[in-house]
């Protein structure tokens, strides 16, 4: 009985710490129940979903796995592991735990539920199909099971049969939010928006909560026209957000881009400021550190003022801890919660007072790596010491498993001439040292004309080897388990679609194919201001505005406006726009 009401009683506080955000306190009190009762589904369940909400989805599917083998018929875990594999595109690792649920257990229909949403997320339709129809035998009055088949032939863009079933679903069950959603998406891109309100509401009516749901009705009542029942709407969404700046404001933001608003009342929600040219080394492809700047007090203090409405910020430079008012910075933003600081550094240049507080900070650090072996390394970024930079780089490692820190190391590296042939052994680099994600970008700049094998001097022997790499590399990442974001132009990513102005007229879209010119800002050197690294027009210069008159001017509008009616011409860099699959 004492163990019972010890448990309860873990069980209780790290509901309460989860809720107010403190996971780590929450990991703490699951763990300690798991000491007393290994065997306790709960207590794994709840470990889980932890770990989720702290982004660690490889963790979370194992904790869930534990609760799954504990009880193969816990409704709960078993959605959980198969949503938490879906999101992280882990699909492998679930698929065969459902497998071995299914082998050991009789007339477990969650679990070919699940398993048939993990092969409907792969493209396996037929097999996804088969899994449901076993279900199905099990039982035949399970609505799930019809929202499944729904959800199977909407993927297949066989709509009818998909309204058949999700009809079929609320037959046996009139309050399956699921099938009303899944109704009104279909209604929504056939443009039947009378159709899709009335089920978007019904949903409601199930679940008032559902922000989502009421953000579908802000979005459709302005295709209508009819914006009072749009802002009455936005108004009710508000009030089930918390009362506090950043929340109400990132709701709002959220509500003016389905608004389709081009002056914004929110502020921006990720700067990214570079705030100084200054670099302890010379890389061979940057000229910054050769036109000495740093941003002026007065953008200091603006992008202070934007803390309590930011989600992110990351410091660039140059050389970010080279800038006099940048400790300042960091401890400032450190205050609010809800920010995320992200610091941009060659790493050399890293001590180990630092690295202790941006670990003990939970911020994220993202190191450029331009070479994984030293002579490409120290070729590239001439006056770097790659001993010293992979001495920092265990040293944050150590620190991070040391303090239980929510650091994440990013890997960066700009694609040359010179180290092209290392695309495959950056993930091996990563994955050795620990990096969650790399990301790999095209060399823009032209002090090395000879190195920028993508525009300069296109080197198509090069881009062969750097296309047929890049599959593999994609394979590695996932092997790695590793977040890869590639931003450069090749065949594999169909750039030649996007070259010389070559855009695809595109006809209106019923959802934004790019949200950022109503959630990014990027200050760059000498005060020039875009709206991300990937836009091609400057929005202004803070020498002439301040950071709220850019964030609504002109050229920030015209940006907006022109992703309303899809039109990308001379806006965008084309590897970025391969990521929408227009």
């Amino acid at each position: 009985m004492d163990n019972f009401n010890n448990e309860q009683k873990h069980l209780k506080l790290g509901n309460i710490y989860r809720d107010s955000g403190r996971n780590d306190l929450a990991l703490k009190e699951f763990e300690s129940i798991i000491k007393i009762d290994p065997q306790n589904e709960a207590a794994w369940l709840e470990l889980g979903k932890t770990y989720k909400m702290m982004n660690r989805c490889p963790d979370a599917i194992e904790k869930f796995i534990q609760a799954v083998r504990i009880n193969p018929n816990n409704k709960e875990a078993l959605m959980e592991l198969g949503g938490t594999s879906r999101i992280s595109n882990n699909c492998e690792r679930a698929m065969k735990e459902f497998k071995e649920v299914i082998g050991r257990t009789l007339n477990n229909e969650y679990a070919h539920i699940e398993l048939s949403k993990i092969y409907q997320k792969i493209g396996s339709f037929d097999l996804a199909l088969e899994e449901l129809r076993k279900a199905y035998a099990i039982n035949q009055y399970n609505s799930e099971i019809f929202v499944g088949f729904g959800q199977v032939y909407k993927a297949k863009g066989q709509n009818e049969e998909a309204i058949g079933k999700f009809k079929e679903a609320l037959k046996i069950d009139p309050d399956n939010k699921n099938a009303h959603v899944e109704l009104g998406k279909i209604y929504q891109g056939q443009k039947n928006y009378e159709a899709a309100i009335k089920e978007f509401k019904s949903a409601i009516r199930i679940d008032p909560s559902d922000k989502q749901l009421h953000l579908n009705l802000v979005q459709l009542y302005t295709k209508q026209n009819e914006y009072d029942s749009s802002n009455k709407e936005a108004q009710v969404l508000l009030q089930l957000i918390p009362n506090d700046q950043f929340s109400q404001d990132a709701m709002l933001n959220e509500i003016e881009i389905f608004q389709g608003k081009t002056i914004l009342r929110s502020k921006v929600k990720r700067l990214w400021v570079t705030l100084t040219t200054r670099c302890n080394i010379r890389c061979r492809t940057c000229g910054l550190w050769s036109s000495p700047w740093e941003i002026p007090r007065k953008t200091v203090d603006e992008v202070i003022e934007l803390f309590p409405y930011l989600e992110r910020v990351v410091w660039l430079g140059g050389e970010v801890f080279l800038y006099k008012f940048f400790e300042e910075l960091f401890q400032k933003a450190n205050v609010f919660p809800h920010l995320q600081q992200q610091i941009i550094t060659n790493g050399v240049i890293l001590t180990e007072e630092w690295i202790k507080k941006i670990v003990e900070a939970g911020a994220e650090l993202t190191i450029s790596v331009d070479g994984v072996t030293k002579d490409v390394y120290e070729y590239i970024r001439t006056g770097a010491s790659f001993e010293k930079l992979i001495k920092n780089i265990k040293l944050a490692q150590d620190l991070i498993q040391k303090y239980h820190s929510e650091t994440k190391m990013r890997l960066n590296a700009v694609i040359m001439k010179s180290n092209y042939h290392q695309l495959e052994e950056f993930l091996d680099f990563a994955n050795e040292f620990g990096f969650e994600q790399v990301s790999l970008m095209a060399l823009h700049f032209d002090e090395d004309p000879e190195e920028n094998i993508f525009y300069s001097k296109k080197d198509f022997r090069s881009l062969e080897y750097i296309t047929n790499t890049v599959p593999k590399i994609r394979q590695k990442a996932k092997a790695y388990d590793i977040d890869l974001d590639i931003l450069l132009p090749t065949e594999d990513l169909k750039f030649d679609r996007f070259e010389n102005n070559n855009y695809p007229a595109q006809p209106q879209q019923e959802t934004l194919h790019c949200k950022m010119p109503w959630k990014y800002m990027f200050i760059c050197d000498k005060g020039t201001v875009y709206l991300t690294g990937s836009c091609l027009k400057s929005i202004g210069n803070i020498y002439n505005n301040s950071l709220d008159e850019i964030w609504n001017g002109p050229e920030a509008q015209i940006y907006r406006e022109s992703l309303l009616k899809n039109q990308f011409q001379d806006l965008c860099r084309p590897e970025c726009m391969t990521r929408w699959e227009i």
